[in-house]
């Protein structure tokens, strides 16, 4: 036997409204030995063979196996094979005219967030919230393979990216910012039945929650707002003032008043604190914040670029 190990690994399945199905099954196969070649995988008694019936969808049929070595003197082998129930239509003669190949995995993924899996929020009994709280989420790697007439120099711009846009693949709905660009594979230039064309692979990482990085509003210093005035040729700073009630005590009405904001360092009990301290909207400090008070900033990780104008059909 030259498998050592064999398991299925992902897939993909799809049907159109006119019934027409398509699909592809993903697996991973352990060769026994360094001697073992590609076609001792495609013609080993675990891999389906062209013809044989999909597991689910009784009327599509196995159209192709392709096995791939990971790296050469590698004995991990990819085998992917594709599904349909129309046998009636040859592969496009020019690969320009072919669909993507699209391939989805799952892929576990470690990330910052303000609740937990029950949709909790993740905070002390006395409502403070944890610092660094990441939650695994099971995502999805969809790996996208397409060929094209020029050289997709444009794809680079893609690079540190999420979608922006609603974006369907293969019958499947993503929302904007939960898909993060993966890596990108160019091929050099290529010819087939007299036709040049590139080759353009990528894939996309789907997070079901978002990839977007929330950050707590919290801090040592804080924005004071007031006003400054001059006081024997200089210009000094006075804080806002508030009554007993919490209202603002408009600043006197005198000349050279004018509206003035100061970065100050939050100080209790005349020292500065030893753990960053939690602001309000405006950047002023909240010495007893309530749950609902807390704030979390969101920071432009990623660029956000439309993902529907990349090649997914």
């Amino acid at each position: 036997m030259p498998i050592a190990d064999w398991r299925e690994n992902g897939g993909s399945t799809n049907r159109e409204e006119d019934g027409t199905f398509t699909g592809e099954r993903t697996f991973v196969a352990l060769a026994d030995g360094p001697g073992v070649r590609e076609l001792d995988v495609e013609l080993s008694e675990d891999c389906p063979r062209r013809g044989d019936a999909h597991p689910t969808e009784e009327d599509a049929r196995c159209t192709s196996v392709i096995v791939r070595r990971r790296t050469p003197g590698n004995r991990l082998f990819d085998v992917t094979c594709t599904y349909s129930n129309r046998f009636d239509q040859p592969e496009e003669k020019n690969p320009l005219d072919r669909r993507a190949r699209i391939q989805m995995r799952t892929q576990i993924f470690e990330i910052p967030s303000r609740v937990d899996r029950r949709g909790r929020r993740v905070e002390t009994t006395a409502g403070e919230p944890f610092d660094e709280y990441t939650v695994r989420v099971a995502g999805r790697v969809i790996a996208i393979q397409k060929n094209l007439s020029t050289w997709p120099e444009w794809a680079m711009s893609y690079g540190v990216a999420i979608n922006s846009d609603v974006v369907r693949i293969r019958g499947r709905t993503f929302l904007p910012r939960t898909l993060r660009m993966g890596a990108i594979d160019i091929g050099d230039e290529d010819f087939e039945n007299q036709v040049r064309f590139f080759r353009l692979a990528f894939e996309l990482e789907f997070n079901p929650l978002t990839w977007i990085t929330p950050k707590w509003n919290r801090g040592y210093y804080q924005l004071l707002r007031g006003f400054e005035r001059e006081v024997n040729g200089e210009r000094r700073f006075v804080p806002e003032q508030f009554d007993a009630e919490g209202n603002l005590i408009p600043p006197p009405d005198l000349p050279g008043i004018r509206p003035a904001r100061r970065l100050e360092p939050i100080l209790i009990d005349g020292d500065r604190p030893a753990e960053p301290q939690w602001l309000d909207a405006d950047g002023r400090w909240l010495p007893d914040p309530e749950p609902e008070d807390v704030l979390a900033l969101e920071f432009a990780d990623y660029d956000e670029l439309p993902f529907n104008r990349l090649p997914l059909t």
